[in-house]
């Protein structure tokens, strides 16, 4: 008889439901993640795959249920920050920014992981510096000021667009886009 060591899994959901404007999209969804295994997400459209990883990665909060990472409840503040320590998140519409060069998006992200590590403290990031951070390192600087965009006012967060921004701003996550551009809500 093998004995095999049971594992904890690193990550687990707990019936965790969703909703988005009185429509249900996640519903009582229970499930693990163990270290060293791949998650594979498979549906059709709005099938709820996107709002599953953003709740997964924190960007959004799940309506009902509950997420534990290392068995401890990640609603909490605390353990919340801890676990958005060890994520990593790259999404096809914000990640990449197509006008600038692989090195300035690279160094975009590093400049950005510097503020957020600061804005724990600062609980704001100056809006005006990070843009002029931005775009210093670009090699493009002109097209780089265009596209940075501003703050949202309600807020003072980090500009709309850029990865991350969801536990720095707490508006951000509402936001809407309308023709491309982002709005607070």
């Amino acid at each position: 008889m093998s004995m095999r060591k049971l594992t904890l899994p690193r990550t687990l959901l707990n019936d965790v439901s969703c909703m988005r404007n009185a429509q249900q999209i996640l519903r009582h969804v229970n499930g693990s993640v163990h270290d060293g295994v791949a998650l594979v997400l498979k549906g059709s459209n709005d099938s709820g795959k996107t709002t599953f990883l953003r709740i997964l990665a924190g960007f959004s909060r799940p309506s009902a249920g509950q997420i534990l990472w290392n068995g401890h409840d990640t609603s909490q503040s605390e353990i919340f920050h801890q676990y958005k320590l060890q994520l990593n998140w790259l999404s096809l519409k914000d990640a990449v920014k197509e006008k600038f060069t692989v090195l300035d998006n690279v160094q975009w992200f590093e400049v950005i992981a510097n503020m957020v590590e600061q804005s724990f403290t600062d609980d704001k990031i100056d809006c005006d510096e990070a843009c002029k951070e931005r775009c210093k390192l670009s090699s493009r600087p002109n097209l780089c000021k265009r596209a940075c965009g501003t703050c949202c006012d309600r807020c003072n967060c980090v500009p709309p667009g850029t990865s991350g921004n969801y536990d720095v701003c707490p508006c951000y996550r509402d936001m809407t886009t309308h023709g491309g551009k982002h709005k607070c809500p």
